[in-house]
């Protein structure tokens, strides 16, 4: 929505949307450096320059954050490289020391080993329907500065994280179900017919 609300949540919560990473696009666009480390913040991997964007893609092969993937019919393709050198991930752990350990994500949880005590951040804009644990124990919220998921992770272990929205997903099968009841009821039918018998 116009005011940065979600369209499809009613809890009235702000989600980050292009607004928030504009300036980051802008530095990226003017070879700033550094301006990979803010998209890295929201687990942005890879940066696409679309088929016949030559002005765009003159720009970002000129960032020194970014590494030249290929190109395809879809477009030029560039790895977004953070300066401390860890790779860019949708989930990490960050201890208090600044060591980084990356979680293996899938699309909508992940899960690793974490040696040290320090902050699980999800990069994505907060949500309730995220859940992680230590250890089989849930973890507990914290604010991060950037409005994104976090998590105190208060000692080491195995970490998991999840997204589980079950209200959503009820609503979806209710809704399939529906439509699946409505399209068998248009299948039409076949009535019986009578001949007419004269004595």
């Amino acid at each position: 929505m116009a005011d940065g609300r979600s369209a499809v949540r009613t809890d009235g919560l702000t989600v980050v949307g292009a607004d928030v990473l504009a300036e980051a696009t802008a530095d990226l666009l003017g070879a700033v450096a550094g301006a990979g480390d803010a998209l890295a913040e929201w687990g942005i991997g890879v940066v696409v320059a679309e088929p016949g964007a030559d002005t765009v893609a003159d720009s970002l092969a000129q960032a020194p954050d970014l590494t030249l993937l290929g190109s395809s019919d879809r477009g030029t393709s560039w790895r977004v490289n953070r300066t401390e050198g860890v790779p860019v991930s949708r989930a990490w752990v960050e201890t208090d020391e600044g060591d980084v350990t990356v979680l293996d994500m899938g699309r909508s949880a992940g899960r690793g080993d974490v040696t040290a005590a320090g902050t699980l951040v999800v990069a994505a804009a907060e949500d309730a329907a995220w859940t992680a644990t230590l250890d089989g124990v849930a973890l507990e919220r914290v604010e991060d500065p950037l409005g994104r998921v976090a998590f105190a992770v208060p000692a080491d272990g195995r970490v998991a994280v999840a997204f589980d929205d079950t209200s959503h997903r009820l609503w979806w099968w209710l809704g399939a179900a529906a439509l699946a009841w409505a399209a068998l009821g248009a299948i039409p039918l076949r009535t019986r017919t009578f001949k007419e018998v004269r004595v």
